[in-house]
C-alpha cells in the first residue's frame, strides 16, 4: 500500500504534467494568432501617436519596442524580396544550363 503523501505527490505530478502539455498547446495557438495581432497593435498605436503629434521622445518605454518591430518589418520585407529574387535567379540559371546542355548533346 502506498503512503498517502506519496499518493498525493503522484496525483499532483500527473495533473501538473497534463497542465504543462495543455499550456504548451495553448502557447502554440497563441503564437499563431496573438503574436501578429500584438505586433500590429504596437505599430498601429505608434502610428496613431505620430498622427496625433506626440513626439517620439515623449513615448517613454514604448519607443524601443515600436522601433524594434518597425525595423524588423522593414528589414524582413527586404530580406524576403532578396531571397525571392535569388531563388528566381537560380531557377533561370538552371533553365539556361539545361537548354545549353540539350543543344550540345
Amino acid at each position: 500500500m502506498l503512503n498517502p503523501s506519496l499518493t498525493n505527490i503522484l496525483v499532483i505530478s500527473q495533473s501538473s504534467s497534463s497542465t504543462l502539455s495543455n499550456s504548451a498547446s495553448a502557447a502554440s495557438q497563441w503564437a499563431s494568432v496573438g503574436l501578429p495581432f500584438t505586433l500590429l497593435s504596437v505599430v498601429i498605436f505608434g502610428k496613431c501617436l505620430l498622427v496625433l503629434g506626440i513626439h517620439e521622445e515623449n513615448w517613454g518605454y514604448f519607443l524601443r519596442p515600436y522601433q524594434m518591430i518597425l525595423f524588423c518589418l522593414e528589414k524582413g520585407d527586404y530580406i524576403l524580396q532578396t531571397v525571392f529574387d535569388m531563388l528566381t535567379a537560380g531557377q533561370v540559371a538552371v533553365d539556361i544550363f539545361r537548354r545549353q546542355r540539350e543543344n550540345v548533346g
